[in-house]
């Protein structure tokens, strides 16, 4: 299986998927996986295309390698599953490695079949497994110290990703490693009839197993793993990683340069083919001229020929002849000397339409340069104008605000002066009603006008 990664913004590569074959998928057990039992097989030479131009299929395998051949030591044998081995691009090198015994799985004959490019058919039958993408695998528990996916489970569908990490584990006795797509990275969903993103961490949590994940060597994979308990927790130096990112920067910036390069040649030699086509069309007529020329002196030749047959024969005409002669000689040079004028008044003509070109492109210039001058003082002009219109607006707006405030203040006095007013008239008012109680007090204990009834 291969990657279904797409372009993320500022961070991955490109990396295009391969277009899907004419197979047609078989939509009951997923479309994703039927593409790659029928297609698979055209990976292998994809992958070596990919590996011309894209630097992080070799630190991918560069890093597996060395974690693998960490874990092996002549009194520790490892012995390795690479769930999803597809065309056998990692088994090719690991089953060099000394102490390491590798073993494949895959859902995919044709891909498997790819393998035959580097081994033969009988190692081929007893490390490799073919069998269906979900489901239990034909090994038996903890058959395996290191079992690892690279670029596989993003060709997993979400709904099976939990039972492909449990059989993953019951298969291993030591360490699950896996080299897959980050959160942080992009997925085509569309690739190759559906690619996925996990987050293995999760994932891993919901089955009880707690999974690391370790610094990454290169932009497109966060690798992630468990480790059994008891096992080795080892993995790659800081150094180690710090240098397989700046291979892939530099080998990555080194390429574009090069596709730069390459796009700057071909163009150049797009203009030297106009070129050449355009000095192969000046050449035709040329050649066409001067068979033309050829063919002008072959009839000068025969009319030639003609005349000293008829002076041979008619010898009685021969000075009339020389005299046609001298006359038509005379003719050509005048018409040379004449063709001479012509090419001399072309070039004159030639000389003078240069000069007027120069004069009228100098006059251009001083006119643009006069238009630009004024377009300025026009803009200066309007710039002052504006400056002047909003100073005089600040003044009006200040002037008015003096005014709304005056205005405020002679309403507040009048509201003062209406609330005084009132005020007296009320004390007015009190006044007088103190004053009729007080007289009529005054004269009811005076006898004056006693109320009736009074005895």
């Amino acid at each position: 299986m291969s990657e279904g990664i797409a372009n993320a913004p500022s961070q991955p590569p490109t990396i295009e998927p391969k277009p899907a074959g004419d197979s047609a998928p078989d939509p009951a057990d997923g479309a994703n996986y039927a593409y790659w039992r029928s297609n698979g097989g055209s990976w292998a030479d994809e992958y070596d295309a990919r590996k011309l131009v894209q630097p992080y299929y070799h630190i991918q395998e560069l890093l597996l390698c060395d974690y693998v051949q960490h874990h092996a030591t002549p009194d520790r044998p490892l012995k390795v599953l690479e769930f999803g081995c597809g065309v056998g691009r990692h088994l090719r090198y690991l089953s060099r490695l000394p102490h390491v015994e590798v073993f494949g799985y895959d859902q995919s004959p044709t891909m498997v079949a790819c393998c035959l490019r580097w081994t033969g058919q009988d190692w081929i039958d007893r490390h490799i497994r073919i069998g269906p993408p979900t489901g239990r695998l034909p090994f038996e528990d903890g058959s395996f110290d290191l079992v690892y996916t690279s670029e596989v489970l993003i060709h997993v569908r979400p709904e099976h990703l939990g039972g492909v990490l449990s059989e993953l584990l019951r298969v291993s006795r030591g360490q699950v490693l896996h080299l897959e797509p980050g959160l942080l990275t992009e997925v085509s969903r569309e690739a190759h009839h559906g690619c996925w993103g996990h987050d293995l961490a999760g994932a891993y949590q919901l089955l009880n197993h707690q999974a690391q994940t370790l610094p990454q060597g290169f932009r497109l994979q966060t690798p992630v793993r468990v480790v059994k308990s008891g096992q080795d927790a080892w993995t790659w130096s800081p150094v180690m990683l710090e240098l397989s990112r700046r291979l892939e920067k530099d080998l990555e910036s080194g390429l574009a340069r090069e596709r730069e390069k390459s796009s700057t040649n071909k163009h150049r030699a797009e203009t030297l083919a106009k070129r050449v086509e355009t000095l192969t069309a000046e050449l035709a007529a040329v050649k066409q001229e001067l068979e033309s020329t050829r063919a002008t002196a072959a009839g000068i030749r025969a009319e030639r020929d003609r005349y000293l047959t008829d002076a041979k024969d008619k010898a009685r005409s021969l000075a009339e002849s020389a005299a046609v002669l001298d006359a038509r000689t005379s003719e050509a040079k005048a018409l040379a000397r004449e063709s001479e004028a012509l090419r001399t008044a072309l070039a004159q003509a030639k000389a003078a339409l240069a000069s007027l070109e120069n004069s009228l492109t100098t006059q251009r210039a001083a006119h643009a340069a006069q238009i630009t001058e004024a377009v300025a003082r026009t803009q200066q002009e309007a710039r002052d104008r504006l400056s002047h219109a909003a100073i005089h607006a600040r003044e009006l707006a200040g002037e008015a605000e003096r005014w709304r405030q005056l205005a405020a203040q002679a309403e507040q006095e009048r509201d003062e002066a209406r609330a005084q007013t009132a005020q007296a008239i009320a004390r007015a008012q009190h006044l007088a009603a103190e004053r009729a109680e007080f007289i009529a007090e005054a004269e009811r204990r005076l006898g004056v006008n006693p109320p009736r009834g009074t005895p």
